[in-house]
């Protein structure tokens, strides 16, 4: 379980194609503390990065990996994955359209419920400042 969540926080940080320091940090903060992700050892996570970067290099859609990570995710794990990614997507305190689509796909093929959606972005408008536009996600 913890490395599928890992793995999706991964996804996020990749989104849009731009490793920023915050994604970095939060996940390392998350992986040093919180308590599903604190014994995933530090090679673990460099290697997840490094399949995800190659996988995405060799044009694997990021709909194939989503659903590959669902599948090992129990319906409340996909929901923490869901927030935890939003959560990486909104580290550098904007959200680009690519990671808003990253989201999306999260959303669709997770069966992400709406309630969910909105208290997550509910949550980042208020610690974030990212607008909770309906139109968005």
């Amino acid at each position: 379980m913890s490395v599928e969540i890992l793995k999706t926080m991964i996804l996020a940080m990749v989104a849009d194609e731009a490793t920023d320091y915050q994604e970095v940090e939060l996940i390392n903060s998350y992986r040093n503390q919180y308590p599903p992700l604190k014994d995933v050892p530090a090679k673990t996570i460099k290697s997840e990065i490094q399949r995800v970067i190659v996988l995405k290099q060799n044009g694997i859609d990021d709909s194939f990996m989503v659903e590959d990570i669902g599948k090992n995710l129990s319906k409340p794990e996909r929901l923490t994955a869901f927030a935890l990614a939003s959560e990486v997507c909104a580290s550098n305190f904007n959200v680009s359209d690519e990671e808003i689509n990253f989201l999306i796909l999260l959303k669709q093929k997770w069966d992400i419920p709406k309630t969910v959606v909105e208290s997550v972005f509910t949550s980042l408008n208020l610690r974030y400042g990212i607008p909770k536009t309906k139109d968005r996600i």
